[in-house]
């Protein structure tokens, strides 16, 4: 804080407002290591690789559907889409961190990972919430990771065609 207020880019009175940062003395390693927040520090070690699964996981399923990269280019933005909506949802929570499009979006699989580790910052977020959103999470990542499992074992054995929406029905439910 000294420093950035010595700098001229923060403003240290309105620093010294913050919550958590008057009572921590910001030169000393006591007083970071008392304003860290373990809590939101777990959701993100537990919450960040779920994310990756699931995005990686979607984005294998999509490059075993299309053989060609410009077909797949209209499918990857699609699957880019709800991180776009996180990022939107960030910006909204800065403004109404208590709205329930944030409160949508720490539940939501696609977008927790990124959205509850703030929302808990912002406000206070009961536990129950956020394990729910960590199960929820959980669950999703195990079902797309299956899902993707699925679609590229039958993109596989339905080589040399393009899959329809038949066919990749067909290959999920198969035995």
């Amino acid at each position: 804080t000294v420093i950035w207020g010595q700098l001229g880019i923060v403003d240290p009175n309105l620093v010294e407002g913050l919550p958590g940062v008057a009572a921590a003395d910001a030169d000393s390693a006591a007083g970071v290591l008392n304003s860290l927040r373990y809590d939101v520090i777990l959701v993100v070690i537990c919450l960040l690789p779920l994310g990756y699964l699931i995005n990686a996981s979607v984005f294998a399923a999509l490059g075993a559907m299309h053989e060609n990269p410009m077909e797949a280019q209209m499918s990857v933005m699609l699957a880019m889409m709800p991180s776009v909506a996180a990022l939107m949802m960030a910006q909204t929570m800065m403004f109404t961190p208590d709205s329930g499009l944030v409160t949508f979006g720490a539940f939501f699989p696609f977008t927790a990972p990124a959205i509850l580790p703030a929302y808990m910052l912002m406000t206070d977020v009961p536990v129950w919430q956020t394990l729910l959103s960590m199960a929820l999470c959980l669950a999703a990542t195990i079902g797309i990771i299956w899902l993707a499992a699925r679609i590229f074992r039958g993109s596989m054995l339905i080589y040399g065609k393009k899959p329809t929406l038949r066919d990749l029905r067909r290959v999920i439910f198969a035995d």
